[in-house]
């Protein structure tokens, strides 16, 4: 009887304990509307980009300065004296123009000399060659003595060797007289000039100096970090504020 007594007392402990429970949970719940229960969400929209390979080119920017990619340094091939100046410092020149000429009076006459070497040489050659080719006719008749013919012969090759000669005389003299007109070699500006008619000079001088335009070269600094990234060959587009808006294509040399 006290065993019936305790366990009905334990089942009315808990549906005590149990019932303050259910109170609480009940007000805690939340009612769900219809609205709630039926939201959708719209999908999103997500950009799309295609993905290729493309080189890959770092560019930077330095300044530099242009200079001459070669300087001409003007003398004479052969001593004599300043006749005429044909330029001056700073003027324009041109490949094939004349610069200076030199006294050439003993140049000429010299020449004048070869030349009538090579006459008098060529003459003697046709009577030496008239000789031996009659000569040659009359040995082969056996109608001359041999010891003539082979004079006729020895005669006619001496006259052959001296007009040789003397036309290697001529154009040594020409060249000698082309030589004391100097020619500008190359097309570019007059820097330096150190030079006056009646001046005395001699093969080395240095009587001006030619600065070539064509082609010039940009002289640059280039950081450290910079310089693994060049090659020789690359192209170096170059601007100059004073042609604004024009490119001058080059390469890296």
């Amino acid at each position: 009887m006290i065993s019936a007594r305790l366990r009905r007392l334990d089942t009315s402990l808990l549906l005590l304990i149990c019932a303050p429970l259910f109170i609480s949970l009940s007000g805690c719940q939340q009612p769900i509307t219809a609205t709630q229960s039926a939201e959708t969400k719209e999908p999103l929209s997500v950009p799309v980009e295609t993905i290729s390979a493309r080189p890959w080119q770092q560019t930077f920017e330095g300044f530099g300065r242009l200079v001459a990619a070669e300087k001409v340094t003007i003398s004479v091939e052969t001593a004599g004296t300043i006749r005429a100046i044909q330029f001056r410092e700073g003027q324009r020149i041109e490949a094939g123009q004349m610069l200076l000429q030199l006294e050439d009076r003993k140049a000429q006459l010299r020449l004048q000399r070869a030349r009538a070497e090579v006459e008098s040489a060529r003459a003697s050659l046709q009577q030496t060659r008239s000789t031996f080719e009659r000569y040659q006719q009359l040995s082969a008749r056996q109608v001359v003595a041999e010891e003539t013919f082979q004079q006729t012969e020895a005669a006619y090759r001496a006259a052959s060797a001296r007009l040789n000669q003397a036309v290697a005389a001529r154009e040594l003299a020409r060249q000698e007289l082309r030589d004391l007109t100097l020619i500008s070699p190359a097309s570019g500006t007059v820097v330096s000039e150190a030079i006056e008619p009646g001046q005395r000079v001699r093969p080395g001088d240095t009587l001006a100096v030619l600065q070539s335009d064509q082609p010039l070269q940009v002289v640059t600094h280039v950081r450290e970090e910079e310089v693994n990234l060049l090659r020789v060959g690359d192209a170096a587009p170059i601007r100059s504020p004073g042609a604004p808006g024009r490119v001058y294509q080059s390469r890296i040399e």
